[in-house]
């Protein structure tokens, strides 16, 4: 027996009794292809260790047996800076979230105080440092990643292929930092928004 294939010439998808079955089936694909007005976000990440030595003695620390990261140490201004180029998937115009990431050393309470320099322009336009400082608690973890954010910076004027320098440093001698340890400098990076298909909840 040959089987026929089902006929649906006599449903109406406006007005018919299948009308809400289809369309909610339709706005369903409609989000999970990434159509509409879904967010998606991807980040640019560079590892503390593969950041260059930028202020202060960032040499490496022991973390845990043979894994090493480079040292932020206490009372000291030490940092690493790293650059970027904007990927094929940025989309034009929008703002970077930047990041830092780095880890205590010890299980004390107290707050860090990390330091962002950093200049983003496209090509053709003179690089301009700007400087922010935000103060993070301890999680009172030895060796746990502890992620500092700061202020998005603007994307008007930046394209594919802008270049972006972040430089970041624990302003360890500012009177917010009362953390009494040294740190480990664990990377810096932003997010960004893309274009295309991929997830609308930002990660992390």
């Amino acid at each position: 027996m040959r089987l026929q294939p089902p006929q649906f010439q006599n449903i109406t998808i406006e007005r018919g009794r299948f009308a809400p079955f289809w369309m909610q089936w339709l706005q369903q694909l409609h989000t999970l292809l990434g159509f509409g007005s879904q967010t998606i976000y991807r980040d640019c990440f560079c590892g503390g260790s593969q950041a260059e030595a930028w202020v202060g003695d960032t040499s490496l620390a022991a973390v845990d047996g043979d894994l090493t990261a480079p040292q932020l140490r206490n009372g000291q201004d030490d940092g690493r800076i790293a650059e970027f180029r904007l990927p094929n998937d940025y989309k034009d115009g929008t703002d970077l979230e930047p990041f830092a990431v780095w880890a205590p050393s010890s299980a004390a309470a107290g707050n860090v105080v990390i330091e962002l320099s950093y200049a983003a322009s496209d090509e053709g336009t003179a690089l301009s440092e700007t400087a922010e400082s935000m103060t993070t608690a301890v999680p009172e973890t030895a060796y746990a990643p502890t992620r500092t954010d700061f202020t998005a910076i603007s994307g008007t004027n930046l394209v594919k292929g802008s270049i972006v320098i972040f430089g970041a440093m624990r302003d360890g001698d500012a009177v917010a930092d009362s953390y009494g340890a040294d740190c480990v400098f664990l990377g810096v990076g932003f997010k960004y928004q893309a274009e295309g298909i991929g997830h609308e909840k930002a990660f992390p």
